[in-house]
């Protein structure tokens, strides 16, 4: 009886413990897979910081303020539109915020062309 007991309790175990690494591994993917997005997001903040004019890159807060990425249709009432040969196509919209935390609206908006990331126009903040 103490043999059967002993041998279920290990199958159980052994089980658990397979079905624990398998959940492991999906989650390395995952986190793997966010992480090369992280890079890319990081890389398309740097290449459109680099192409605002001084006063806006003094403005913006690139070390510890949030920026948000994300893709919209670019619309004619937007903002200040330089090329609008993308109205009405899918752009990038980068969303960066400034360091004066007390300035409300507290954000500026640049909008980038999705293959080059080049700064087609700025966006109007509320």
């Amino acid at each position: 009886m103490k043999k059967i007991v002993s041998i279920l309790i290990l199958c159980v175990i052994s089980l658990s413990l397979i079905g624990c690494s398998e959940k492991y591994e999906i989650k390395e993917n995952i986190s793997s897979e966010s992480q090369i997005e992280k890079q890319e997001n990081n890389d398309i903040v740097k290449i459109v910081y680099n192409q605002l004019n001084k006063e806006m890159k003094e403005e913006i807060n690139i070390v510890n303020g949030k920026t948000t990425i994300n893709k919209i249709v670019l619309e004619e009432d937007m903002g200040d539109i330089f090329d609008e040969s993308f109205i009405g196509k899918e752009v990038y919209i980068v969303e960066f915020t400034i360091k004066d935390e007390k300035v409300v609206p507290n954000n500026r908006i640049v909008y980038v062309t999705p293959d080059e990331y080049k700064v087609i126009g700025y966006g109007l903040v509320d």
